[in-house]
């Protein structure tokens, strides 16, 4: 009778810090979110020479990192209306890329929940809303809704080029 070892490998779960590190120093947000976030891959240089993400104008990292933090300390804000962590890291991935994606383009979106632990990121511009929502149930899937006037549309299971693209239809003066 022959036996076979097995390793277990633990493995661990990413649990974002909703409080500053004890090295942040007052006013460094911003260094501070491209510190949690950065990886040896957004680290790397393009094949055009240049690195994968741009911060654009200081305006649009500023809304942007100003969307992150709003997002991160949601839950801090109102004990009885919570957003779910898989939505809340949903939302924040999408967003990042799509931010990456049309940093010109980029608005802070507004910031709700629906009531159920998923979270809603509302963009208007005049009669236009695009709203992004990604459910408590990983189950479920994701979708954006489109507003213009009478005229709706759903896109389920949306991509962050999906996003940033919606993010011209917005902006647009069609």
């Amino acid at each position: 009778m022959s036996t076979m070892s097995v390793e277990v490998f633990l493995t661990g779960t990413y649990q974002p810090s909703l409080s500053p590190s004890s090295t942040m120093e007052q006013g460094s947000l911003p260094v501070e979110l491209s510190r949690r976030t950065s990886s040896l891959d957004s680290d790397k240089v393009t094949e055009q020479g240049r690195t994968w993400f741009s911060w654009a104008s200081p305006a649009a990292k500023e809304s942007f990192l100003a969307f992150c933090t709003m997002v991160l300390q949601y839950n801090n804000e109102d004990e009885d209306d919570q957003i779910a962590e898989n939505a809340r890291d949903a939302a924040l991935a999408l967003a990042q890329s799509a931010y990456a994606n049309a940093p010109n383009k980029w608005s802070s979106p507004r910031v709700a929940t629906d009531g159920g632990g998923g979270v809603r990121l509302t963009w208007r511009s005049g009669e236009k809303e695009l709203r992004a929502v990604f459910p408590a149930d990983a189950r479920r899937t994701h979708y954006l809704f489109k507003e213009h006037g009478e005229e709706h549309s759903i896109i389920r299971n949306f991509t962050s080029a999906t996003l940033s693209n919606e993010f011209e239809w917005l902006i647009s003066k069609i």
